[in-house]
């Protein structure tokens, strides 16, 4: 029952290339994609992706007015990875805005950002809401990974109880 529900509702289009925002081709492509599925969302892997060009200021303000006009014209969300600052001696766990690798602009127009981190060899991952205008930045969660790459919410920030079978989403005010 699960799986076809999922194949329902999650449209999983793959672009082995790079889909460039600030290139007018690239864009109407992505517009018109858009209009034949008609998503709720969209999740883009990776933000340098959408870019032929360096990750500076300029770049980077016209990839993300693209994709708020996109947001807008579609009436969907946009969740779009980006990558952590290497850790280094003087900051060996990124869990900051500060932390994200580029312009500052990239964090600047985000509604919610979430800085994930992993240790090498590790089965957890950290999770910190470094921003989040709609709600209340939630407590960090620790992820789980089993064998099965099945992930379950292993600790909270704080010491409150934790539903195991409840939605990520939902615990970061989204």
């Amino acid at each position: 029952k699960q799986k076809k529900i999922l194949k329902q509702n999650l449209k999983i289009i793959t672009y082995s290339q790079s889909l460039a925002l600030d290139n007018e081709l690239s864009r109407q492509y992505l517009f018109n994609l858009l209009e034949q599925t008609e998503p709720d969302g969209v999740i883009i892997d990776s933000l340098g992706k959408l870019t032929m060009k360096k990750l500076d200021e300029e770049t980077v303000k016209i990839v993300m007015h693209h994709l708020g006009v996109m947001r807008k014209k579609f009436n969907c969300f946009a969740w779009v990875v980006h990558h952590n600052r290497k850790a280094n001696a003087e900051n060996k766990k990124p869990d900051s805005l500060d932390d994200i690798y580029g312009s500052m602009y990239i964090t600047a127009e985000a509604t919610c950002v979430l800085l994930l981190y992993k240790k090498r060899h590790d089965t957890t991952i950290e999770v910190f809401n470094v921003k989040n205008r709609l709600a209340v930045e939630a407590d960090d969660l620790v992820l789980s990974r089993d064998e099965h790459l099945h992930f379950t919410i292993s600790s909270t920030g704080s010491n409150r109880e934790v539903d195991n079978e409840s939605n990520i989403v939902s615990n970061f005010g989204m």
